[in-house]
């Protein structure tokens, strides 16, 4: 399963924070979002959707960093994908809301008018994957 992290439009709600990081790289407690989706969600790898003058700059940082393989813009994907919304904080019952989602075979959850978390066929996957591209 593939897990992919996403930027949305209210990013930008964080500046100056998210100037030159992804929303999901910031700190929350001891861990960033991001730490905590790798962690929770027990993925070997995490692809990352970034602002595109971000790519490089996380492109960069990716290779830098040794705990957590990422990718970053990849627009492939698996039989079985799961996107999360970056600015999702993972608290003990969003977590047992996602492993009961995650059972499941294409669904999407909303937080209010937001796409928080996404599980996708590969089909439904490339639907995403091109309208996160914009």
């Amino acid at each position: 399963m593939k897990l992919h992290v996403f930027e949305d439009a209210k990013a930008d709600n964080f500046l100056p924070l998210t100037y030159m990081r992804g929303v999901f790289d910031l700190r929350v407690g001891f861990k960033t979002f991001r730490e905590r989706f790798v962690s929770e969600l027990e993925s070997a790898s995490i692809n990352l959707f970034v602002r595109d003058f971000l790519k490089d700059f996380y492109a960069w940082k990716v290779e830098q960093e040794s705990k957590i393989r990422a990718t970053v813009n990849d627009e492939s994907v698996d039989e079985e994908n799961i996107f999360i919304n970056g600015r999702l904080l993972l608290n003990e019952s969003t977590l047992q809301v996602i492993n009961r989602l995650v059972a499941e075979k294409n669904i999407i959850a909303f937080s209010g008018e937001d796409a928080a978390f996404v599980k996708a066929d590969r089909a439904n996957a490339e639907k995403v994957v091109e309208l996160l591209k914009g």
